[in-house]
């Protein structure tokens, strides 16, 4: 970590009274999710997975339905905004607990029990033609070259399945790279 990211850490953390306030406690949740976001997108985490933490996605909320299906980053983004006094779908009572929860979704390394119910990896799935789950050479010469070849969107339908050749829906969110 930089002097100049250290100094600038420190002031943020100077200025939240995490131990008197409920803001301030929040406060320190809302920089600890920007740390564990910003440590896995410089690779300062590794993971088995080119996944990052912001880019997992939440599913299954019953307290705060409304955030199903948005990414670690957009809540973080949320989370900034009622902190910063701004009006959002939640407030800080039910913000703060979700924040905290996925600041330890992966402590020491350990993929806890909110992770495993709440947390998912999105993967591209263009080009599982035969949808089977996986994108292999099974979709291009059995589906794709036999009965795909006629459309107009070949070419496209082609890149999709070269692109992410190799992905399957077998994916989860303890593979991804998680502070």
């Amino acid at each position: 970590m930089s002097i100049d990211y250290q100094k600038a850490l420190l002031s943020v953390l100077a200025r939240l009274d995490q131990l008197t306030t409920e803001a301030g406690a929040f406060g320190g949740e809302a920089v600890a999710l920007t740390l564990n976001i910003d440590f896995a997108d410089a690779g300062v985490i590794d993971g088995a997975s080119p996944t990052l933490f912001g880019d997992l996605r939440l599913r299954n909320l019953t307290a705060t339905p409304l955030l199903n299906g948005l990414s670690v980053r957009e809540v973080l983004a949320t989370v900034n905004t009622v902190l910063g006094g701004g009006t959002a779908s939640y407030g800080l009572a039910e913000l703060y607990p979700l924040a905290n929860e996925l600041n330890f979704s992966f402590g020491g390394g350990v993929v806890n029990q909110f992770a495993q119910d709440h947390l998912r990896v999105v993967i591209d799935m263009r080009g599982d033609f035969n949808q089977d789950g996986t994108i292999d050479a099974a979709d291009y010469y059995v589906v794709w070259r036999k009965s795909l070849q006629g459309l107009r969107s070949t070419a496209t339908l082609y890149g999709h399945w070269r692109a992410n050749f190799g992905n399957t829906t077998l994916s989860a969110a303890a593979q991804a790279v998680v502070p």
